[in-house]
């Protein structure tokens, strides 16, 4: 057998990025080629700065749409964008010294945008952010006023213990993983 066999014979994906339209276009790629293959759980390892809430949404749209159940393991760091991404997993674990971050959600804009379009914009912010107190507060134990006064205000760094208490992970691996062999 393959190294690359043996990895997909484990079900196990890795972003190790930004999360971006190439990185969410991959990641959406192997999820489905492997539920393609069997209804047997698929795991996404995640090490991520951060990235593009539309990206994030993509991956997790296409996560809850997959017809294999996506379970979710933070390691080293899961920043922003990957913190929307692990939260709408079907389990959640963490890694022993791993460091979240989330931020208040902010669109990148040109400076010399005109009026008409900061409104069309400020709009979109708007329906963003309202999506994503609505997307925490569904996959969390983070009551919507601590979601949106913590995790959606300024950069709030956390470590596992701490995602493990808002419920924004399960539980902490504390034991060697198990890997399929042959």
């Amino acid at each position: 057998m393959s190294w690359t066999e043996g990895w997909a014979k484990q079900r196990i994906i890795t972003v190790f990025s930004d999360i971006t339209n190439d990185c969410a276009r991959d990641t959406i790629s192997q999820m489905w080629g492997l539920a393609a293959l069997s209804d047997n759980p698929i795991t996404l390892l995640l090490n991520t700065p951060g990235g593009e809430v539309p990206h994030a949404m993509a991956i997790v749209q296409a996560m809850k749409a997959c017809p294999a159940q996506v379970k979710m393991i933070a390691i080293g760091r899961v920043y922003s964008a990957g913190v929307i991404i692990l939260v709408a997993g079907a389990t959640r674990q963490a890694f022993p010294n791993t460091l979240f971050m989330t931020h208040e959600f902010h669109n990148m804009r040109q400076a010399s945008t005109g009026y008409k379009n900061l409104k069309s914009i400020r709009k979109s912010d708007d329906w963003t952010y309202q999506h994503l107190v609505k997307h925490f507060e569904r996959h969390t134990q983070v009551p919507i006023l601590e979601i949106k006064k913590k995790l959606l205000s300024t950069e709030y760094y956390f470590d596992e213990n701490e995602a493990l208490e808002m419920g924004i992970v399960d539980s902490i691996i504390t034991e060697k993983m198990f890997i399929q062999r042959g």
